[in-house]
């Protein structure tokens, strides 16, 4: 978003959206917001104007003296015809033919003072300022005691820009004739332009002392005291000219200006029309009626002013830059870029034009040519900070985060309490996975500026994924206090009430991401996953087909020419195949539902190949396909866990019946014969899962419900208990080192695949298992199963049971509180204590 003309406009928002599926932390680590800078308002400088160039002859012409001499007499008589012919002409605005009379005349005479003074003025009214300095300095020469003609050379070298001559000039007019009002004004001007307001106010104040009925300096005094800072005093002024001069636009204008610096903007407004009604092709009122228009959030309309002032004035360097930040503003961000182009080919050193083209390439997604961009108005202003800033987030978004990190570090080194620069630099601290660093950053950020709500956020981004849930939502709420539209915020607040297993709120701040960015896939996302631990199954799984929307890190969509089947049609005599979509466990969770399927239809299901022989034992007509092998054809086709919606599956109707999966009865045989050797109870033990580093998400809530073996330590105190490992993986080297006493007895090397794991667990008593794909197992087997859970357990566990409807067999442990293992190992401990428990070989339960 632009915010500001005489500040570039702000990067916004690479936000990335916020809150994956359960944790806005666990796809990316820190969603990446870029606010730099304030919005920029538009370039509103008080219009000030110099006196009135007056096209009229210098001086007034008196009838020559008489001579003796005829000859003499006639060139008088000429010379005075002449004048007079060529002040009518100027009356009816025939400059150019005025204009030849004088050259004319000074061919006869290239020292006539008044010749050379009038057509100077001329000049100057046609804005040929170069011409008419040389003219009138020619005049000021061959009459150098005409206060007029000096004053005049100092209103034709401001105009040049060459000041400080120019007040040489009007010092020597004033000198001359103290009381010219009109070389006070001008004097005025050339003040203002040299940032002299105080100076220009008192040369103001001397030429409307000299002429009280003089509105254009009082106009001109005005600007002046609204560059000091007093608006009102300067609206005052304003409206005394108005007074003086009904008709006189830049009074209108002004007045404009000055309600606009008091926030007043529908009477800004009222102003500028009236500006507009008096001179329609005012560029200046069309430029300021953009910026009054962007101030009352009317930005469409304010663009069409912008619009205007170009038109008028296509060099309009000042109307082409607002142009080009309203497009920005509006997201037209090509538009925005040939706007600034136009400008750059006017003004090429024009640095903030540089910076907002940059912003605007990248909204077109040509972060490399929006970074050519900011290097070469950095190149114009080394030490302007946002720069860096911006610099550094088009590096971010290059995947640069070193080099995105010492752009943010140089713009810090420039301006310390830049709090832009700290939150963009825990921004890039976080994407090199130093989120330690980046905490520290963002609430540098907050210090700076507790206001700025992209910081809060960030901050409470880290706060999450350090599991501070209370701090992360306070960090929410500060962020959507300052914004309340902040539909990331909003996102990620409903993630930690996720978290908290604050469902029903959660559900509440998805539904407002819903309404502020219906096009944010998570908001509907992460409302089915809460709906389902709910138990709203009927909302819930319709919900989750949300799963397929184009996000990066959920399931990838299958793209068959085949139509997708939701229950809504008959599969009597047709293909269906049904594909495995996410893990293990969801397969093996989900898999109950292909017997439930019509018998007459045919059934292709395609499965994870270390699942395939597991498979082959659910009953019905099914045929079975390795994940990678080619497919049969096939008439319709459904994910796996769309089932359940298209079963119209609800809390209630849960297909329950197990065992639906059975290991091999010989295999069985087999594992039975060697565990004899263990005393007491056959218990397997699972404590990790799989850690998947290549996906952030899913690597982020495994570090959740997995633990480490050494927490199982309360276990080796059991009396009457054998522990045998079912853990596969990098986990599994933590048998070398259990813990004290205890003793665990590790065959998993003999298992290939899931039909060998089940008949190990078909063997044994019972399994205690974080949860991983060993609880479905398990679970689908009919065997006893202790689960145990993170504080912010998957949805399938619903919340606030110790039961679970997809699996009878299954007891839940729940962490109390995030993170707290200790508690639930001690209540696992004392379930297996139990006597009754450890007479009781089937139902085991604590």
């Amino acid at each position: 978003m632009s915010r500001r003309s005489i500040e570039p406009a702000a990067i916004h928002r690479q936000t990335q959206r916020g809150a994956a599926r359960r944790n806005p932390l666990d796809d990316r680590p820190i969603a990446y917001v870029h606010r730099l800078h304030r919005h920029p308002t538009i370039r509103n400088a008080p219009t000030t104007r110099s006196s009135t160039v007056s096209t009229s002859i210098a001086r007034p012409l008196t009838a020559s003296t008489p001579t003796a001499d005829p000859a003499t007499a006639s060139t008088s008589t000429s010379r005075a015809a002449r004048f007079a012919r060529a002040a009518e002409l100027i009356t009816t605005n025939q400059h150019a033919a005025a204009e030849a009379i004088f050259r004319g005349m000074l061919t006869d005479d290239p020292g006539d003072a008044e010749a050379l003074h009038s057509l100077g003025l001329i000049c100057l009214a046609a804005n040929r300022a170069a011409e008419a300095a040389a003219l009138l300095a020619d005049a000021a020469a061959a009459d150098p005691a005409s206060s007029a003609i000096v004053a005049q050379l100092g209103l034709a070298l401001a105009r040049l820009g060459r000041r400080t001559e120019a007040l040489a000039s009007l010092d020597r007019a004033i000198a001359l004739d103290p009381t010219r009002a009109e070389a006070h004004d001008t004097r005025g001007t050339v003040l203002l332009a040299e940032q002299r307001p105080a100076d220009a106010l008192a040369a103001y104040d001397r030429a409307v002392a000299l002429r009280p009925d003089f509105a254009e300096a009082v106009v001109n005094r005005g600007s002046a005291l609204l560059r000091l800072g007093h608006a009102e005093a300067a609206l005052d002024a304003f409206t005394q000219a108005i007074a003086l001069k009904p008709a006189l636009a830049d009074a209108h204008l002004n007045r404009g200006i000055a309600l606009s610096h008091l926030g007043r903007h529908a009477e800004a407004l009222a102003a500028v029309d009236q500006t507009l009604a008096l001179a329609p092709s005012h560029a200046d009122a069309s430029n300021l009626r953009g910026i009054v228009l962007l101030a009352m959030g009317r930005l469409p309309e304010a663009l069409s002013g912008f619009a205007r002032a170009v038109a008028l004035r296509p060099d309009f360097v000042d109307a082409l830059y607002n142009q080009g930040t309203a497009l920005y503003n509006l997201a037209q961000h090509a538009d925005a870029v040939a706007s600034f182009d136009r400008l750059l080919a006017l003004r090429p050193d024009h640095a903030n034009a540089l910076l907002n083209r940059g912003n605007a390439l990248l909204g077109l997604g040509r972060v490399e040519d929006g970074l050519a961009s900011y290097r070469a108005a950095q190149a114009l202003v080394p030490d302007h900070r946002d720069l860096n800033v911006n610099i550094g987030a088009a590096l971010q978004r290059l995947g640069r985060y070193a080099d995105a990190l010492a752009s943010f570090d140089a713009a810090i080194a420039l301006a310390p309490d830049h709090s832009a620069a700290h939150n963009s630099r825990g921004n890039a601290l976080a994407a090199l996975e130093r989120v330690e660093e980046a905490l520290p950053a963002y609430e540098r950020a907050v210090a700076l500026d507790p206001t700025n709500a992209e910081a809060h956020y960030n901050r409470a981004n880290v706060l999450l994924r350090f599991d501070q849930l209370d701090d992360a939502l306070a960090g929410y709420d500060r962020a959507l206090a300052l914004r309340p539209d902040f539909a990331e915020a909003w996102l990620n607040r409903g993630a930690t009430l996720q978290r908290l297993n604050r469902h029903a709120a959660a559900i509440a701040d998805y539904a407002r991401v819903q309404t502020l960015r219906p096009d944010i896939i998570d908001g509907h996302w992460n409302e089915s996953l809460s709906r389902l631990a709910l138990g709203d199954y009927r909302e819930g799984w319709r919900k989750y087909e949300w799963r397929w929307q184009p996000e990066g890190h959920r399931p990838a969509r299958r793209d068959f020419a085949a139509p997708l089947w939701l229950g809504e049609t008959d599969l009597a005599g047709r293909t269906l195949l049904v594909h495995a979509e996410q893990g293990f466990g969801d397969t093996l969770q989900f898999s109950r539902y292909l017997p439930l399927l019509p018998p007459d239809a045919q059934i292709v299901f395609e499965v994870q190949r270390p699942l395939l022989r597991l498979m082959a034992t659910l009953s019905g007509r099914v045929t079975l396909v390795a994940q990678g092998d080619a497919l049969p054809s096939f008439d319709l086709h459904c994910p796996l866990l769309s089932l359940p919606l298209a079963c119209g599956t609800t809390l209630e109707t849960i297909p329950r019946r197990v065992p639906y999966l059975r290991a091999d009865p010989a295999a069985v045989g087999g594992w039975r014969g060697r565990l004899t050797q263990l005393p007491g109870l056959w218990v397997g033990i699972c404590w990790s899962g799989d850690p998947r580093p290549h996906q952030p998400d899913a690597g982020a809530i495994d570090r959740r419900r997995s633990t480490a073996l050494a927490s199982w330590a309360p276990l080796a105190a059991a009396r009457g208990i054998s522990l045998v490992s079912l853990q596969k993986g990098p986990a599994a080297e933590q048998i070398a080192r259990p813990p004290g006493g205890m003793t665990i007895h590790d065959w998993t090397a003999e298992l290939d695949d899931f039909a060998d794991t089940a008949a190990l667990i078909e063997a044994l008593d019972l399994v205690i298992t974080v949860d991983t794909a060993t609880a479905h197992l398990a679970g689908a087997l009919g065997k006893p199963v202790w689960i145990l859970n993170r504080f912010d357990a998957c949805w399938r566990w619903l919340t606030g049971r110790s039961d679970s409807p997809w699996y009878p067999t299954a007891t839940l442990f729940r962490q109390p509180s995030p993170g707290d293992w200790g508690t639930v190992f001690a209540e696992v401990a004392a379930a297996l204590s139990d006597v009754t428990v450890m007479q009781a070989r089937r139902g085991l339960t604590p």
